[in-house]
Order: structure tokens, then C-alpha cells, then sequence
């Protein structure tokens, strides 16, 4: 039995490593990481408040993400990546077969995922044998920050940010419920700024000094909620896909600036996000229904955003400091002569500029070396850009999406094919600008129609 036994285990080692094998070609592909997250890394890039012993616990192998020191050793599936190890490997296996007991491994906990301290090998052999759980001695360090199974190095930076910015701001002692996540860098000092600003205003109001506590619990609850509810209760995310609540909530107040300067009022946070969503969320059959919602005001704020909405009044021909950002970045008009990216919404040069380094990575990936700004923005315009820009012309199809540009609708079909993964391929991307056409779009809606369908609205509410 013992020689049966080890076998068959040296046999399930063979079988884990040529699984780790398959899994790196996979993961290469699918242009993701499967390596554990050091330890180390994380802890250093977040405010750990402090720890405590949780003592003996069932753990999700699921959960087990990282280790403190073998991150090299296993993939993110704890398959074995060296020969290193083996027989250890082999004997636990053994032991396992043989019904031994085995101590409990020993975790660290940040969040809702989990590092191994000790115990690497007993985790790689009870995921290979298709266990659920183990039992673990769990020490956990005490952060803000929500971590989730599907964090990894490329997001860190970003948990790095909102640690800091929940470091500065106090929110999470504050307003323990808060969830403030957004998917681009930067983004956090943009909200401290509206902190800042806000805290201004209300020094001014007051005429006396506001404490920076006061301030961000007054901009939270005053400001930022009530954008927040509003994309909650309308469901405004699902027509943004890839994008968070905070992401939605900063556009949303550039816009909502916007028509306060065109129509002299403030619309207030619930027009503004479904003006905001029926102009810019994917698909437009959304329109009709965020439509009614948005214009759902006083007979004199309606006039005055229509206004706003009609192509004579266009947005101020002055270049917008995203537009400059992106060509002192990229370098596209030396790059792509002849090519002009304009963008209905000046904060979509941003989202482009994310595409571009996703796409400049994969370059590298694929080609094995560091790949220039300059040589990847130009294979991206001549591969997948003007390729899609042409059906774009062919098809006439920006007759169909008024108020919109070419690169609206390259992002829009970069958006509902990036839901099932990476975008590499000219003839995906003009198959999905027809499919968003053929399947998505609907005329839009006169003004006067959507007013009178929100006054009914309104009606059956009460």
C-alpha cells in the first residue's frame, strides 16, 4: 500500500506541474497574472492599522492569494512552478492518502483574502486533491481597504491610493460604510480637491473656520451620497461597464458644472447623473428610460437643459486639459498624421489613454521586449483604430448616433467587447461597432417626449 501510495503521489507532482505549465500558456494569453501577490508588497503599500490573532479557522482555499515567502515557488493556483520542493510535495501527499493528520497551516488575513505564513505545500496538495477548505491559525492585519480575491499587482497601486486617501481623509472611521473604488490612478487627489473646494465654500457660508473632519463628512453626506443614490436607484452602472460608482461620480460633477454654467441653476445630483448617463451610457436603448427620469424637473430647468443639448451649443472649442494631457502623453499627431480623435466627453481621453498602455503591454508581452509610447499608440491607430473608423464611414452609422464622434463609438464597442477580456483584433472590434448598432441603438427621443413621459412618471408615484 505504501508503495502504491507513492506512486500515485509522485504521479499527482507530474500532473501539478505540467497543470502549471498549461496554466502559464493560459494565462499568457489571456494577457493576466497568475502569480501570487508577495506579501510584503501589499503590506507595504497599505495603512495597516494594527493586527490580532483570530485563532483557529476553516479558510476558502479559494481565498489563499499571496505568501510571505514562496510567492515564487506556486502560481496563483498554488500549482508548483519549480522542481524545488518536490519531495516534500510528494510526502504530503503520501500523508494525506494515508489519512495522517496534518497541523493547521498558518495565515495572514488582510481584507477578505488570506497569505500563507507557513504551509505552502500543504495548500498546493490540497488543491490539487480538490479540497474546499483548511484549517488555519489566521492572524489579521487590520486595514481600510477592502481587498477581494481578484486583486493583483497591476490593481495594488490603486488600493495604494485609496489607503492614502482614506488615511487623509479619516473616512472609513468616519463613515464606516463608505466604498469609495475607482478603476483609473489619480483619481483620489481629484476627490481630495473636491474635499478642499468644498471645504472653502463652507468657511465662506459659515464666515469662520471648518475642520477637515467636518468638511469630509459634510462632502460625503451632501455632496458625494447623493450622486452615489442616484446611480444606485437608477442602476447606472450597468451601462457603464468596467467602471465604478467613484469613477461615475467624478464625470458626473464635471458634467453637472457643465450645465450649471449653460443653464444658471444648478440641475442637482440626481439630473445631472441621468442627464449625464442618457448621454453617455452604453447601450442607448438606455436613453429613453433615463431620459424621462432626468428631465423629470420644473418646465424651466427642462428648457434650459435642452438647451444645453442642442448640437448649435457645442462644448467651448478650447482645448480641454485631458486633450492636452493625452497628445503631450502620446504624441498621436506625429504619431498618426491625418488622424483626429475627438471625443464628446473630454474625460474619455483619459479612458483612452488606459487602452493605449493596455495595449502597449500587450505588445511587450507578445514580442518579448519593451515596446515605446510613440510604437504602440501608432500600432494601435493603424491596427484597431482606423480599421473600425472606416466601417465607422462605410456604414454611415454616425447618422444613427447624433451628438456623437467616431471615437464615441470605438469606445462604446471597446467597452461591450472588453467584458469577456483583452481586444486585440481589428475585425472583433468592427463586428462589435455593427452589433452595437444593429442591437443597441434607438432614435433618439424629442425633448418634449421624455418631459411629458416623466410628468406620467411622476404621476404613478404619487
Amino acid at each position: 500500500m505504501n508503495q502504491l501510495n507513492a506512486t500515485q503521489a509522485r504521479g499527482d507532482w507530474v500532473r501539478a506541474r505540467r497543470q502549471a505549465l498549461w496554466e502559464a500558456i493560459v494565462d499568457v494569453f489571456a494577457h493576466r497574472s497568475g502569480a501570487l501577490l508577495p506579501l510584503d508588497e501589499v503590506r507595504s503599500r497599505l495603512n495597516v492599522r494594527g493586527s490580532h490573532y483570530r485563532g483557529l479557522q476553516h479558510v476558502p482555499l479559494e481565498k489563499i492569494i499571496g505568501s510571505e515567502g514562496r510567492y515564487s515557488d506556486f502560481d496563483r493556483r498554488f500549482l508548483p512552478l519549480t522542481q524545488h520542493g518536490a519531495e516534500r510535495w510528494i510526502n504530503i501527499d503520501k500523508a494525506q492518502m494515508a489519512d495522517v493528520n496534518l497541523p493547521p497551516v498558518d495565515l495572514y488575513k488582510i481584507g477578505d483574502v488570506y497569505f500563507v505564513k507557513d504551509g505552502n505545500h500543504r495548500i498546493s496538495v490540497a488543491r490539487q486533491n480538490g479540497q474546499i477548505d483548511i484549517d488555519a491559525y489566521v492572524t489579521e492585519y487590520d486595514v481600510d481597504v477592502p481587498l477581494d480575491p481578484s486583486v493583483s499587482m497591476q490593481n495594488l497601486l490603486l488600493k495604494e491610493e485609496y489607503s492614502d486617501f482614506l488615511d487623509w481623509t479619516q473616512l472609513a472611521q468616519l463613515r464606516p460604510e463608505q466604498r469609495i473604488e475607482l478603476s483609473e490612478l489619480g483619481g483620489y487627489l481629484d476627490l481630495v480637491n473636491h474635499i478642499n473646494t468644498h471645504r472653502y465654500y463652507m468657511a465662506l457660508e459659515r464666515q469662520g473656520p471648518v475642520s477637515a473632519e467636518e468638511a469630509v463628512m459634510s462632502w460625503y453626506d451632501n455632496v458625494y451620497r447623493p450622486v452615489a443614490d442616484a446611480i444606485r436607484e437608477h442602476n447606472i452602472l450597468a451601462h457603464f461597464p468596467g467602471r465604478t460608482e467613484a469613477d461615475l461620480y467624478l464625470w458626473i460633477m464635471q458634467h453637472r458644472n457643465t450645465l450649471r454654467e449653460q443653464a444658471g441653476e444648478d440641475p442637482g445630483a440626481e439630473v445631472a447623473t441621468l442627464d449625464y448617463a442618457a448621454r453617455f451610457g452604453q447601450p442607448r436603448t438606455f436613453l429613453g428610460a433615463v431620459g424621462e427620469a432626468a428631465h423629470s424637473v420644473s418646465n424651466t430647468m427642462a428648457q434650459r437643459l435642452a438647451e444645453a443639448a442642442r448640437p448649435a451649443n457645442r462644448r467651448p472649442a478650447s482645448p480641454s486639459l485631458d486633450l492636452l494631457d493625452f497628445m503631450e502623453w502620446s504624441h498621436i499627431d506625429a504619431v498618426c498624421p491625418g488622424t483626429e480623435i475627438r471625443f464628446s466627453d473630454p474625460h474619455d481621453y483619459r479612458r483612452l489613454r488606459t487602452l493605449l498602455e493596455e495595449h502597449r503591454q500587450h505588445l511587450a508581452e507578445s514580442m518579448k521586449r519593451e515596446v515605446r509610447v510613440e510604437d504602440a499608440v501608432g500600432h494601435w491607430c493603424s491596427q484597431l483604430y482606423q480599421p473600425v473608423v472606416n466601417v465607422i464611414h462605410e456604414q454611415n452609422l454616425l447618422a444613427n448616433w447624433p451628438h456623437h464622434t467616431e471615437a464615441d463609438v470605438f469606445l462604446a464597442a471597446m467597452d461591450h467587447l472588453r467584458r469577456s477580456g483583452p481586444v486585440t483584433q481589428p475585425e472583433s472590434l468592427t463586428d462589435a461597432v455593427v452589433a452595437l448598432q444593429e442591437q443597441h441603438h434607438e432614435p433618439e427621443k424629442p425633448l418634449d417626449t421624455l418631459i411629458e413621459g416623466a410628468r406620467r412618471l411622476l404621476r404613478r408615484r404619487r
